[in-house]
């Protein structure tokens, strides 16, 4: 801390040196060439860790007094600038605020800076966990999730946070001249779920839990990528076996990336998750696709879980051989998903190697894209995702930043009202909701999308 900061921001935990808050306001953005250009030069003034909502009043007030930005982060782990301050100002960092505040029957409520892996970890023994989690389970916080996040390990079975009911609650305070803490139960919490800490602090979540299972990891390899996804997509449509990880995986990434000697080059995986009681009849669905299971075990007994190789973390590991690798996130929207999946597979072949994750949304099972790219420039980038598109699969893009462009191209109404009632002066966040500044910059296109008005 520095002497010339000002007396209203006194005993809080403030971080200054440069070095430091540069490192603590970046995210995982470097996934992307496009983001690592564009925003690789992005820090705040200053990092601020408050204990509590008292301590978080304190520097909303300050910043509303002096039209400073504050940038809300969890754990830092998103993938493409979320948490990423574009106009410096204040990093506000909640990871001090990580408490359990009550769990009453399947239902718990926690502070917004608890990470994942701890919650579970406390509701074991009760005999409940998390419904679903991003594969950053280890690092990631509940309140970072629900600002940022959208499905992960679990989803297959459980849904999304988009799914109505998937979160109960949010408390959040508002950026105001005298901060005002809110309550959204039901369907408003939607005003302020997914728009990236824009539309007030959240400071506590409120959501339904899953019985815990002992989970036994099964990798499962293939000739061919197809006749994976195809397995995959019988068990994930099986209601009676009890799964959290359905991922295909086609060659070469799961012997040149992920599994190597436990798998060749030339075979694609398909990587599931069920429950121990589940996994006789899954076995046996897998010896009459002619799958060979490579690895079985349990959960519990991993140092490295099976979901660390999926969904995003299929990206991470395999950019650990090769920085010059991105992704896409898409969507094949159902019927004739797997008739999407393999035309795409088939069209770009290496260049764009398959992932696929089987999720559940609002009542139909289906699968998303998380592809690896062989990144050689921006318009070679931009071609595969305009023939993506062409093709009746919608892209949510990783390659920007701000709400609109990424995946939902309308402009949410209600989110946005919401913001301008919490955040008159566009301060939390800036930069993100380009609607704020431009309500009709974003015009709604015919087509999928995830996220609607």
């Amino acid at each position: 801390m520095t002497a010339d900061l000002p007396p209203a921001l006194a005993g809080l935990d403030i971080e200054t040196r440069p070095a430091q808050v540069r490192r603590r306001s970046r995210d995982f953005y470097w996934y992307s060439p496009v983001l690592k250009r564009r925003l690789d030069h992005v820090t705040a003034a200053m990092v601020i860790t408050p204990k509590d909502e008292a301590e978080v009043a304190r520097v909303l007030a300050h910043a509303y007094a002096t039209d400073t930005a504050v940038t809300v982060r969890g754990a830092g782990t998103g993938n493409y600038g979320q948490a990423m301050p574009l106009q410096g100002g204040i990093v506000l960092d909640l990871s001090a605020m990580n408490g359990i505040v009550s769990v009453a029957g399947s239902v718990g409520r926690f502070q917004a800076g608890a990470v994942l892996r701890d919650i579970d970890t406390a509701l074991r023994p009760k005999g409940l966990e998390l419904r679903f989690h991003p594969s950053t389970h280890g690092l990631a916080t509940i309140g970072g999730f629900v600002a940022g996040g959208s499905g992960g390990v679990g989803s297959v079975t459980w849904g999304t946070l988009r799914d109505r009911g998937a979160v109960h609650a949010l408390r959040l305070m508002t950026m105001e001249a005298e901060p005002r803490t809110i309550e959204l139960r039901g369907l408003d919490v939607h005003k302020a779920m997914h728009c990236f800490g824009t539309c007030g602090v959240i400071t506590e979540v409120e959501l339904p839990l899953a019985p815990a299972h002992d989970w036994i990891e099964l990798i499962v390899a293939f000739d061919d990528f197809m006749a994976a996804a195809r397995l995959g997509d019988v068990i994930a449509h099986e209601d009676a076996l009890t799964k959290k990880l359905v991922t295909a995986i086609a060659s070469p990434v799961p012997g040149q990336y992920l599994f190597l000697g436990l798998v060749s080059e030339g075979q694609s995986v398909l990587l599931l998750m069920v429950a121990d009681f589940a996994a006789p009849i899954t076995r046996q669905l897998i010896e009459a696709a002619g799958g060979r299971i490579v690895h079985d075990r349990r959960t519990l007994e991993a140092k490295v879980p099976l979901y660390e190789y999926a969904w995003n973390h299929t990206t991470l590991q395999s950019l650990k051989h090769d920085r010059t690798l991105t992704y896409l996130q898409v969507a094949y929207p159902p019927p004739g998903h797997l008739e999407r999946v393999e035309h795409m597979w088939r069209t770009f072949g290496d260049e764009v190697p398959a992932h696929v994750e089987f999720v559940r949304m609002r009542g139909v099972t289906a699968c998303s894209g998380l592809p690896l790219v062989r990144f050689t420039t921006e318009e070679r980038l931009a071609a595969i995702i305009r023939y993506h598109q062409d093709n009746g699969c919608p892209i949510f893009n990783p390659h920007v930043f701000t709400l609109e462009e990424m995946g939902r191209k309308d402009v949410d109404a209600a989110q946005l009202a919401f913001k301008h009632s919490v955040d008159p002066k566009n301060l939390l966040n800036p930069g993100k909701m380009l609607s704020f500044d431009d309500p009709e910059r974003m015009t709604t296109e015919k087509g999928f999308f995830t996220f609607s008005g």
